[in-house]
């Protein structure tokens, strides 16, 4: 988060005892805490202590000096593992982890106490010292918000997920986005899972969030959400997606917050209707509005999801989705200039915008994964796409497009992941191992300047 000036970094660090790990501007080595772990343990320093899993937010200057820091653990309390150490957020796939400050410099933090099959017994910690008493998970994985003051004082615990009306197995929930309005009303995007290992399951789930909001899972795939937050840790209200069949599945992942027009913006993958792997199986957003691929190409590669837009106004009423005119794409995280909507997407086979196709740089001859597009497009704030701007790309299926950002004058950042080449004007970038990251702006002419 970009903020006053300074840079905000969450992340998570494990201390390891054989190791060598650079950690707060120290480098120091595992061996030599495991030494005095075995032998000396009262001469260990927080947070030097072998096995200590931390989530930690650290303050940046400009240059990326370190300003200031907090330190986060999670500790378990209980007779079969009394002093397990876990990071505040954990989640699988190496997903970005999500974290808000709002406008009178409030933090909240999520904190995932992790599965288990009967109820656990833990303590939060900041910088060491316990900042609530023991208390007990409520789920098989309990999910909880967390704020701090400006000062990281203390301010409150409390439950996202309350529990779920039914027998299951296992509770998955994760957040891709925070967007926070100027009113401190925090909004966030993600998915809710739901396991179970019956024979015969009986859906929906009920799965029963703080102040009486409920969200109803019809299989046990992942089903989007997105959810509206006050600076109290009250939910106000909350939208999900309802995906029917065995695989129907969805998760929104991007989250835009746009106040001027008063709409959210979401991307992320949703299943199809008129797909030939998984026939009957659909995503549908709102009421009764079921994600359609109105693409009319013959080649089903990847067809049976693909990402969209949708938008939702601050009341959480849904409005419409958009699904890109290609086989399958991916959106990045999208930004808003003039009354427009941009983004940078991965498109496979052909793109169609306007009448106008389409089609990869290059085409793959022969056997292997097709060649596909990269391209910064544009669509109007009704989710009509209007333009493309195509970058030569031999793009295959690790190549991502991440964050796009314009400025006041209109030029264009985007940056992402690449696999093989990309070429922007006369610079061509190749990949040196599997994926590389890149960098790149669409400037402007230099301006003529007239004086009056």
């Amino acid at each position: 988060i970009l903020k006053d000036n300074r840079l905000y970094l969450q992340g998570t660090v494990h201390i390891d005892h054989s190791n060598p790990i650079y950690f707060l501007d120290s480098t120091v080595y595992g061996t030599t805490l495991e030494y005095y772990y075995v032998y000396h343990p009262d001469s260990l320093a927080f947070p030097w202590i072998p096995y200590k899993n931390y989530t930690y937010i650290m303050e940046l200057d400009l240059d990326g000096n370190i300003i200031d820091y907090n330190i986060f653990e999670s500790e378990q309390r209980d007779s079969i593992n009394p002093s397990i150490s876990k990071p505040l957020w954990e989640t699988g796939g190496n997903k970005q982890l999500p974290f808000a400050i709002d406008n009178s410099g409030n933090y909240y933090l999520l904190f995932r106490h992790g599965y288990s099959y009967r109820p656990e017994n833990f303590v939060i910690k900041h910088n060491d010292i316990p900042v609530t008493d023991t208390m007990v998970s409520n789920t098989y994985a309990g999910y909880y918000i967390l704020k701090f003051d400006s000062d990281f004082n203390f301010q409150y615990i409390k439950p996202i997920t309350e529990c779920v009306h039914s027998p299951y197995w296992g509770l998955n929930v994760d957040f891709y986005d925070m967007e926070c309005d100027s009113e401190d009303n925090i909004y966030f995007s993600g998915y809710v899972q739901v396991s179970d290992t019956a024979a015969n399951p009986i859906y929906p789930y009920d799965v029963e969030l703080a102040n009486d909001k409920h969200i109803y899972i019809h299989n046990t795939s992942p089903h989007s959400i997105v959810l509206k937050m006050n600076s109290d840790g009250e939910f106000l209200w909350i939208n999900q997606t309802k995906n029917l069949g065995t695989y129907g599945q969805s998760e929104f992942q991007s989250m835009l917050l746009d106040e001027e027009s008063g709409n959210i913006y979401v991307s992320g993958y949703a299943m199809v209707q008129n797909n030939s792997f998984a026939p009957g199986n659909i995503t549908i957003i709102g009421d009764n509005d079921t994600v359609v691929n109105n693409y009319d190409g013959e080649d089903s590669y990847f067809k049976q999801v693909t990402y969209i837009l949708s938008c939702y106004d601050t009341d959480g009423n849904y409005k419409w989705y958009s699904c890109p005119l290609t086989y399958y794409c991916t959106i990045g995280d999208m930004v808003t200039y003039q009354n427009k909507l941009y983004a940078a997407v991965r498109w496979c086979i052909q793109l169609t915008c306007e009448d106008i196709t389409y089609y990869p740089s290059e085409q793959l001859q022969g056997a292997g994964t097709p060649y596909s597009g990269y391209s910064i497009c544009k669509w109007d704030l009704q989710g009509n796409m209007t333009d493309v701007r195509q970058i030569y790309s031999k793009a295959q299926i690790r190549t991502e497009p991440y964050d796009t950002r314009i400025n006041a004058l209109g030029e264009i950042y985007t940056a992402g992941r690449f696999d093989n080449v990309m070429a922007f004007g006369e610079d061509t970038i190749r990949e040196q191992w599997d994926t590389d990251m890149f960098i790149a702006k669409f400037g402007l002419p230099c301006p003529t300047y007239i004086y009056d």
